[in-house]
């Protein structure tokens, strides 16, 4: 709410204040940013429906309404994520807040509340998860005005996410967050208005990150080619692409795997979930390869290392996934965030090859 209040306020210093300068938002992506929500207010009439929806984005994250919407609908709500209890909830007039908005302001939000809870747009942001996944998007079938409005929530959330660290600014949006997330925004809307397949949406994600890296001097990669979109995939779930330094650390541990390590990945990263089979979806991957970097050490021998071991352990992972043309497509979620807790240790700090213990058979 407080980023909110700063971009309405026009107040750059506030908002950036809390972000490194080397990477710090951009006072023309701030009044980008402020744009297109003043163009959402007239849109849906006011300010109300994003206030809204940003105020009760994470109350599907509490136990209790959980509990709630079980016992009101008979629904489990054990393995639901949190969007979708609070989409649930919502449906179900559970959500007290939207009796504030007329019919149409409350449709657009139940229609984002929808969409988080089959597509999570900041993993698909971060590319970690599957051109399958991007089905969920069309929902919004007809409704741009509905989409906009669920970007924007998700844009200040993401906004938001390190005020538990630091309260004082928008630490989290930095430039190339923003940027990312600005490539994203017309994909979507290119599957929302049923433009191209899902594999050709996902990959004109890959092919901007890649283009990023062209324009600092890294080689080309091609989303043609599996190995090299495996690659820009990792990159991307790094937060490389606009770091070539780091991102040369990618390609160098990409390279020292074994063959059969490197192709068991390559397989894995290629698999779309939509007529080819199971695709794996690893959650958290992107946190945890941020963490890794940061608990090893500044030598680019042991980031090498690190991130080496990392693509080993995705391998183990995707546990022979590959491409099946002709097969029904699936989508397996598997959760990583309990390897954060190895990632933290001393033990990977000293010899980041700790978590080739790990999903071993």
């Amino acid at each position: 709410m407080l980023a909110l209040k700063w971009i309405l306020a026009r107040d750059y210093q506030s908002f950036t204040q809390s972000q490194p300068p080397a990477v710090a938002l951009k006072q023309e992506s701030f009044d980008d940013l402020r744009a297109l929500c003043l163009s959402q207010f007239e849109e849906s009439g006011n300010i109300l429906p994003l206030l809204v929806t940003i105020v009760i984005n994470d109350l599907g994250k509490s136990p209790r309404l959980a509990k709630a919407v079980e016992k009101a609908t008979g629904k489990p709500m054990t393995d639901a994520n949190h969007d979708e209890v609070i989409y649930v909830a919502a449906e179900n007039g559970m959500i007290h807040s939207l009796e504030r908005l007329d019919e149409t302001q409350r449709n657009d939000i139940l229609l984002g509340l929808k969409l988080g809870s089959t597509l999570n747009v900041a993993q698909f942001a971060q590319a970690e998860n599957v051109p399958g996944s991007l089905e969920g998007a069309k929902v919004m079938a007809g409704n741009r005005r509905a989409f906009n409005l669920k970007f924007l929530e998700v844009l200040f959330d993401v906004a938001g996410a390190a005020a538990n660290v630091d309260a004082r600014g928008a630490k989290a949006m930095i430039e190339p967050v923003y940027r990312s997330y600005k490539i994203v925004h017309p994909i979507l809307l290119d599957v929302v208005e049923n433009r191209g397949s899902h594999r050709q949406n996902y990959d004109k994600l890959l092919a901007a990150h890649g283009e990023k890296l062209k324009q600092q001097g890294f080689r080309p990669l091609s989303v043609d080619n599996p190995s090299e979109r495996a690659l820009l995939r990792l990159m991307i779930m790094g937060r490389s692409t606009s770091n070539k330094k780091q991102a040369d650390l990618f390609d160098a541990a990409f390279n020292r795997l074994s063959q059969l390590e490197r192709q068991v990945l390559v397989d894995g990263l290629n698999v779309d979930g939509t007529d080819d089979g199971e695709a794996i979806l690893p959650y958290y991957m992107p946190a945890i390869i941020s963490e890794a970097l940061k608990n090893t050490s500044d030598e680019p021998e042991g980031k090498i290392e690190a991130l080496a071991s990392l693509m080993r352990l995705l391998g183990r992972v995707y546990n022979g996934s590959k491409p099946k043309k002709g097969q029904a497509g699936t989508i397996k979620e598997v959760n990583l965030r309990h390897v954060t807790k190895v990632i933290h240790g001393e033990a990977f700090k000293s010899d980041p090859r700790t978590l080739d213990q790990l999903y071993t058979k």
